[in-house]
């Protein structure tokens, strides 16, 4: 079995690498002894000795590398891999994690070689949309154990855009900022969460334009402090 996973969003990439290792654990080899991680370049032998064992006192061996297929630029070495990947049923579980974009996931030499030898089962984490965003921001609240109004998870993704790793930061920053039994909202949002440059400078344009003057002096204040020249 061969599995991919794979995108622009880095987070959601190792986050989906960790629940299936942790769940492979769980259900095949508590003892971890028949899990791997391989990055690469650097580790390829390694990788390829594994791959190639025999599951020791359990059914499945799960084998995780990293990088692989985005240091494969020609037909003959991607033929080479999927050689030493296909064929092996349950036995060897490959997972193969990289940081290709999704359209260059489509064009990938090992992708494609894979794709034709046998059917293999894909994650792709692109860059979310408004309504994925939204999901992402309630589920990660959900976890937190605290509730956010709509208005505040418009807030924060309007401040932080489509980076995860900062979102998910972020979201962790106001849910603990939040009193108890009190939901966030998006005044709350607007005093922790510093946006970005650009946000910034839109949402001071927009106050400026809309004739809201304390607002865009808070917004200019706010920039000075984090260090943007007045010039």
């Amino acid at each position: 079995m061969v599995i991919l996973i794979y995108g622009e969003d880095g987070l959601r990439v190792k986050e989906k690498r960790e629940e299936l290792m942790r769940a492979f654990k769980e259900r095949h080899d508590p003892s971890g002894m028949n899990v791997d991680r391989f990055v690469v370049p650097g580790q390829e032998d390694a990788a390829i000795q594994v791959v190639g064992a025999v599951p020791f006192m359990a059914k499945r061996r799960m084998v995780v590398v990293e990088g692989l297929s985005e240091s494969i630029t020609k037909k003959d070495d991607a033929a080479t891999w999927t050689k030493r990947f296909i064929g092996r049923g349950d036995e060897a579980i490959v997972v193969l994690v990289d940081g290709l974009t999704i359209e260059q996931a489509k064009k990938n030499k090992l992708y494609t070689a894979l794709r034709e030898a046998e059917k293999v089962h894909e994650y792709a984490f692109g860059l979310m949309s408004d309504r994925e965003l939204e999901a992402f921001v309630c589920e990660r609240a959900k976890r937190l154990g605290v509730e956010w109004d709509a208005a505040a998870v418009r807030a924060i993704i309007e401040r932080v855009g489509e980076d995860s790793w900062r979102l998910s930061q972020e979201i962790h920053k106001v849910s603990s900022a939040v009193e108890r039994d009190t939901a966030v909202d998006r005044v709350l949002v607007e005093t922790i969460v510093v946006p970005s440059y650009d946000d910034a400078l839109f949402a001071f344009l927009d106050a400026v334009r809309n004739g809201q003057d304390k607002q865009a002096v808070r917004l200019l204040y706010q920039e000075l402090d984090r260090g943007a020249s007045a010039g």
